[in-house]
């Protein structure tokens, strides 16, 4: 999953959840059996989210520039 955004405006009212869960169940629909993603140190609500959703910190996955980023993975 890359790139989830949801615009300020809509944030606090479950979109992000609704989102996530929905590229899950797609993903599922799809045979994938894990789903890895990538956020930053300042996107803490946004990892809060992944994590009460099952996902859980990786090793990264690909190189990464970026400082400070975060590899979750999510068993399908």
């Amino acid at each position: 999953m890359k790139r989830l955004y949801v615009s300020p405006a809509f944030r606090g009212m479950g979109l992000g959840h609704h989102l996530v869960h929905t590229v899950m169940e797609a993903s599922r629909t799809g045979g994938y059996s894990c789903m890895l993603i990538d956020t930053l140190d300042e996107m803490e609500a946004d990892r809060s989210l992944y994590s009460t959703m099952g996902f859980y910190s990786i090793a990264p996955y690909a190189q990464s520039t970026l400082a400070g980023a975060h590899h979750l993975r999510m068993d399908l």
